[in-house]
């Protein structure tokens, strides 16, 4: 007998933009599409936005998997949330967005059940149920995105604290009387290691020393990681030294998390994951001198497996767990 098929729709709202997608019990995408974010332009026009992805996805579902069932929408959303209400109380990425009855407002436009989850916690969940996360028990994942986002399993199921709001792994303290950072912190693991801090600090260095470096045939001002991690591929040894750096400060922030948490594995996901060859093996020489031996010995650090499937997945996945 063949089992029965059951799929949600998972929407990972980011700064920039939105994917959403149709997905199976099993954590295969079906169906999937983008939208921009647009947050500037307010919340009722963000969930027009949402809604309209949802509709096509049910349209899609409609005409092709018309003896099967869907469940309900999940949310991956950024920022500080309350889930019991289900509001984004607050978000840097989303300027302007405080007390936004996010669900509420979704399960107007759409009459299915609508869950919700920070973003990085459903990347997480993503990771652990059909990713490099799978078949452990505890795990972490960090994702060096324009910021450092985070999410923690432990006795496989996302850990969110006693407020809702566990897994702010970018704002942990690596540098004393450090770089301001835009949570009001000095020295946050995000201030050193995300893709904007790396290449922010490439470019303080090109404005203020004699270095040489490729890069100098950019606009200094427009220089981003990317393109950091494409000058390293081509040989310009400031690019990969300035990964190197960030590697090095990434695997002061793995310390942290191994000792605290000791998991099955540590799993590094986001744009900037994308320059592993020059950040992991720098990051886990640091974590190495950092952590207890028989810790370190046993744990793995992988990069993540799903890209930017994992938000959507894992949003799914809080319907299918629900």
């Amino acid at each position: 007998m063949v089992e029965k098929k059951y799929y949600a729709i998972g929407v990972d709202i980011g700064g920039t933009n939105m994917p959403s997608s149709l997905v199976d019990n099993t954590g295969k995408v079906v169906y999937a599409i983008e939208k921009k974010t647009l947050p500037e332009q307010g919340p009722e026009a963000l969930v027009l936005r949402i809604s309209e992805s949802i509709k096509e996805l049910l349209t899609y579902f409609k005409g092709t998997l018309k003896k099967e069932t869907i469940l309900g929408i999940g949310l991956g959303v950024p920022g500080l949330l309350d889930g019991k209400k289900g509001e984004i109380v607050t978000c840097p990425n989303l300027h302007g967005w405080k007390n936004v009855p996010i669900v509420n407002l979704v399960k107007q436009k759409i009459k299915l059940p609508v869950l919700m989850d920070n973003d990085a916690n459903c990347a997480a969940i993503g990771e652990h149920w059909v990713g490099a996360g799978k078949g452990a028990k505890n795990s972490i994942l960090l994702t060096l995105g324009s910021g450092v986002g985070g999410g923690i399993i432990i006795d496989n199921k996302i850990y969110r604290g006693s407020h809702g709001v566990a897994g702010e792994l970018g704002h942990i303290t690596i540098v004393a009387e450090g770089i301001l950072c835009g949570c009001g912190n000095y020295g946050c693991l995000e201030s050193y290691a995300s893709a904007n801090a790396t290449a922010k600090r490439a470019k303080e260095r090109l404005r203020n020393e004699n270095v040489i470096s490729t890069l100098r045939e950019k606009d200094i001002n427009q220089i981003t990681a990317q393109d950091i991690f494409l000058h390293a591929e081509s040989g310009d040894v400031f690019s990969s030294n300035i990964l190197f750096e960030s590697g090095k400060y990434l695997g002061v922030g793995i310390a942290v998390f191994a000792n605290i948490f000791d998991p099955d594995v540590i799993i590094i996901g986001g744009g900037l994951s994308a320059a592993e060859k020059y950040l992991l093996p720098t990051a886990i020489d640091e974590a190495d001198r950092r952590t207890f031996k028989h810790i370190m010995n046993k744990m793995k650090i992988k990069k993540a497996k799903l890209g930017n499937n994992s938000g959507m997945i894992g949003a799914a996945k809080l319907i299918f767990d629900k």
